[in-house]
């Protein structure tokens, strides 16, 4: 399975007209979650359950 790209797939939900007003239908989609506390951007290491997790792709 390759890499999807959902800012290109659907342009539409991600980059939304400056001039109009458009109503969309936002599909069914899955996210994953994991708690923690901090702040990502300055922690040297990530926290154990995402090293775990991110070892394996999500479907």
């Amino acid at each position: 399975m390759g890499k999807v790209d959902l800012k290109k797939e659907l342009k539409s939900l991600y980059a939304a007209s400056q001039k109009s007003h458009a109503l969309v239908n936002v599909p069914a989609m899955n996210f994953l979650m994991i708690d923690g506390q901090g702040d990502p951007n300055t922690r040297q290491r990530l926290p154990k359950p995402l090293r775990r997790s991110s070892r394996w792709p999500m479907g």
